[in-house]
């Protein structure tokens, strides 16, 4: 009995031994690229979210006369006009900051890019004044179109094409799409800084560990969809975008006109000097 008592107060021997146990190292490229690229578009969409400086020239003005220029574009045949467009593009850009300007030239180059790629078998055939106009072009409709989406927050691009008379229910799946996009998007981080957290070695079951993600992130967006359609009961949302009818014309949007009708004068006159 004694016996028993004093080794059931002594320490086991397997306690005592000493465990030599080094981990097989094994670079996370794929975690790392993955929560890099989605930090990033979370990190935009934030920093459109916390948008300061807002232009007070209407929304749906900006978003017409975005189109109304690239049209202009697409239909000029002097290169004059895109030389035009492109200072103007310029003096633009100069009032953005320096993540906008970022942004938009490297939507800009990239759109360049593929443009030229397609457009090469022109330019050796013997065409390069077609190859190089179409792909300035090309530049100056993305970077105008990057300059719009950086220096307007969503929600207001959203609000210009009501005026559009858009269907609600295309305007609201944009709106919900946008919102949830980064909702999900940190979850999918948090889930894979956790996973990258507690993984200790080298993982054989990587595949496992994403479809277990993409599982949650599925469910997860079932919740919340189902949340958000509860919410909107209670509040009496039945898929309507009330459009604001403001009485007031601001100067700006006063100013703004004046320059999309200069611009379509300066076409017109130099189509007419190109054709004569």
């Amino acid at each position: 009995m004694q016996q028993e008592e004093k080794e059931c107060g002594q320490i086991p021997e397997w306690l005592l031994r000493e465990e030599d146990y080094t981990p097989v190292t094994e670079r996370d490229s794929f975690l790392e690229k993955t929560m890099r690229a989605i930090l990033s578009v979370l990190a935009r969409m934030k920093a459109e979210k916390e948008y300061i400086g807002k232009s007070k020239t209407a929304p749906a003005l900006r978003i017409a006369g975005a189109v109304f220029v690239i049209v202009l574009l697409s239909l000029s045949k002097n290169l004059a006009f895109a030389g035009l467009v492109f200072v103007l593009l310029i003096v633009r850009l100069a009032f953005c900051s320096g993540r906008q300007i970022k942004s938009v030239i490297k939507g800009a180059l990239g759109a360049v890019l593929i443009s030229a790629l397609i457009l090469a078998p022109a330019a050796i055939l013997g065409h390069p004044h077609t190859f190089v106009y179409i792909t300035l072009k090309v530049f100056l409709s993305v970077t105008l179109l990057g300059i719009l989406s950086n220096t307007l927050p969503w929600n207001q691009i959203t609000s210009g094409l009501k005026w559009f008379h858009l269907p609600d229910i295309f305007i609201f799946t944009l709106d919900l799409t946008m919102h949830y996009i980064m909702q999900l998007g940190e979850i999918c981080c948090q889930m894979l800084f956790a996973l990258r957290t507690r993984t200790i070695g080298k993982s054989p079951k990587k595949a496992g560990a994403l479809t277990g993600i993409l599982g949650v992130t599925f469910l997860k967006s079932k919740e919340l969809s189902q949340e958000t359609y509860d919410a909107m009961v209670c509040r009496g949302f039945d898929g309507t975008y009330p459009l604001r009818n403001r009485k007031t014309f601001p100067a700006a949007n006063i100013g703004y006109g004046t320059g999309l009708m200069v611009i379509a004068v300066l076409f017109f006159y130099l189509e007419h000097v190109s054709a004569g």
